[in-house]
């Protein structure tokens, strides 16, 4: 086994074996392998394998910057070692070359919140010869896209053509002035409206084709292909942020994707709250967040079963997704169903049928999957076997014309203590509370609210206020598992009310159960008031398990457990070439 290039995560100190020195021949991309060993994971408090990306830059003998991503780590105890492929660009010239280890963390936006470097280390290239081509990544990039371009323009060029053809039959085959103007503008309008479509295309391609030019594919590659290093990439293709849940988006594969996760505070039970109808606030432990392509479904390309039913356990919020689903043999008398439940009902149901392409709704949230042998016969299904073949669901309405299998990335990022709303960056762990519960309500002192300050009183809902302008913002939402909220509690005078407004929150009671403020703490102590708000400070925490999210080619759909998902990246440059030629053509 080669030794290892071991540096001292301490010191920084770099010690490269002279075994190790030598690097290969000048020209060579991918092929020599070096070993890297970190001694320590921890520096000064801060540990280097949560939440950091890896890379070794280097300055080659022709004194150019460069740089490989590191794909991934492994750590125990006490190291973290890897291997470095060389890339192209270290390799680019004969002589010394030197090169150091660097961890950085960022934030969703690409912001660097830390970053460790090594001392440096040195290698030699030997001399080489290579031809001289206009290549990157083993393809002719630049050709390609000239051939993307001259296609968009030819078929922009005979859309234009056919369009001025139409204005010229329809001028000719009029029978009256009024007809022939209508139908040479009807025309007209149509070849008008090309050029601005043909035009941002030829410009966006003609872009990318002058910044690929003058970029140098400094090997920081995303993946395989150097020429899609980070720089170029940031330099060419425009960001995206999309929200929802779940958010179906089409970034550059192996980028990665920026995700935070948002959620309000939940309650139990359902109806308006009241003494009678109480529903507890609920908040999260931990919060999941999942990066899958387009299929969504978990399952083999080919399922087999052979039972009452099969139960799956997945996670899927409320929406429209669409069903895929290939060949299907069953034995019962009725097709095989798959159905989509909730913790205590069935959600949706539908037939699996052979070649099936159709939109599900789901009115709620859902926690499980379950197929049935023989249509819905919770009986009848029973020694049944059926078979489905490629079976997907997705969130986009493209459905596709072929199976694709399920890849998925599930980050689990486990909370320092129950959060009742809040966000947290699924790559970094970095979030913060934007919701807190009252603590101990009974422990405040609270005033009546009197008409001559503008309240609106009644006897059966006496209006009782908390004033604190360091604690609440001028209008803060407001939640409770008693009272009922509305937007104006200063004149709404029905009982079990809470709202806020110029920083107090305050509820409606009844005077039969509360005639002072010590009679209102006394029924909040008895009666376990929960009060949920936003509060003006935001209370940062750091969850554990975030780790990096690369994207996936095509696309790449995120689901959580939390209300929503921001996520974040740069869009694929050829998807947005297909888009604008698709455009393009749509005229026709």
């Amino acid at each position: 086994m080669r030794e290892p290039i071991v540096i001292n995560a301490e010191t920084r100190e770099i010690t490269v074996p002279e075994t190790e020195r030598a690097f290969g021949v000048a020209g060579e991309r991918k092929v020599e392998v070096k070993h890297i060993r970190i001694e320590g994971r921890t520096v000064d408090g801060t540990d280097l394998t949560q939440g950091f990306t890896w890379k070794v830059s280097c300055e080659n003998a022709g004194k150019e910057l460069c740089a490989d991503l590191i794909d991934g780590i492994v750590a125990d105890a006490g190291n973290i070692e890897f291997d470095w492929i060389v890339g192209a660009a270290p390799m680019a010239y004969k002589g010394t070359m030197h090169f150091a280890v660097c961890a950085v963390r960022v934030d969703a936006a690409g912001n660097i919140l830390q970053e460790w470097h090594s001392m440096l280390g040195a290698g030699d290239v030997a001399n080489g010869i290579e031809a001289t081509v206009q290549n990157i990544g083993g393809q002719d990039l630049l050709a390609h896209i000239q051939s993307i371009t001259a296609a968009a323009q030819q078929n922009a060029a005979a859309t234009q053509r056919d369009a001025a053809a139409a204005a010229k039959s329809a001028k000719d085959a009029a029978t009256s002035e009024g007809n022939a103007a209508a139908s040479a503008k009807k025309a007209q309008d149509v070849s008008d409206s090309l050029p601005a479509d043909y035009t941002a295309m030829s410009s966006d391609v003609g872009t990318l084709k002058n910044q690929m030019q003058r970029a140098y594919p400094d090997n920081s590659t995303i993946g395989e292909n150097p020429w899609s290093s980070k720089n170029i990439v940031d330099m060419l293709c425009p960001p995206i942020e999309e929200s929802g849940n779940p958010v179906v988006c089409y970034p550059v594969a192996g980028y990665q994707l920026g995700v935070k996760a948002k959620w309000e505070p939940m309650q139990e039970g359902t109806g308006t709250p009241s003494p009678e109808n109480i529903r507890p606030i609920k908040g999260l432990g931990s919060v999941t967040v999942t990066r899958c392509g387009e299929n969504l479904l978990n399952f083999p390309q080919i399922t087999t079963w052979t039972q009452i039913t099969k139960t799956y356990e997945f996670k899927f919020k409320a929406g429209t997704y669409y069903l895929y689903c290939g060949n299907v043999v069953h034995g019962g008398s009725s097709a095989p169903a798959i159905a989509f439940s909730d913790a205590t009902s069935k959600v949706a149901s539908i037939s699996l049928e052979q070649g099936m392409k159709k939109e599900i709704q789901l009115k709620k949230d859902c926690q499980f999957v379950i197929l049935y042998t023989n249509g819905y016969d919770y009986y009848g299904s029973a020694g049944v076997t059926a078979t489905v073949e490629d079976l997907m669901l997705v969130a986009s309405n493209e459905i596709p014309s072929v199976y694709t299998p399920y890849i998925g990335q599930t980050n689990t990022l486990t909370l320092p203590e129950t959060v009742y709303g809040g966000e947290v960056d699924a790559v970094t762990g970095e979030g913060q509370e934007t919701w807190q519960i009252l603590n101990n309500p009974s422990s405040y002192d609270y005033y009546e609210g009197a008409p001559e300050g503008g309240w609106s009183q009644s006897e059966d809902a006496v209006a009782w206020y908390l004033d604190n302008p360091t604690l609440f913002p001028y209008k803060t939402k407001v939640l409770s598992n008693i009272f009922n909220s509305v937007s104006d509690v200063v004149h709404t005078t029905k009982p079990y009310l809470i709202g806020s407004a110029s920083h107090f929150i305050a509820f409606r009671l009844p005077r039969s159960v509360a005639a002072t403020g010590n009679d209102v703490k006394n029924w909040l102590a008895s009666n376990d008031v929960e009060i949920a708000f936003e509060p003006i400070d935001k209370t940062p925490f750091t969850a554990t398990g975030a780790q990096p999210i690369p994207a996936l080619a095509g696309a790449n759909t995120v689901l959580t457990d939390a209300d929503r998902a921001t996520v974040t990246g740069r869009a694929d440059p050829i998807k947005r070439i297909t888009d604008l030629e698709d455009a393009t053509a749509s005229q026709t």
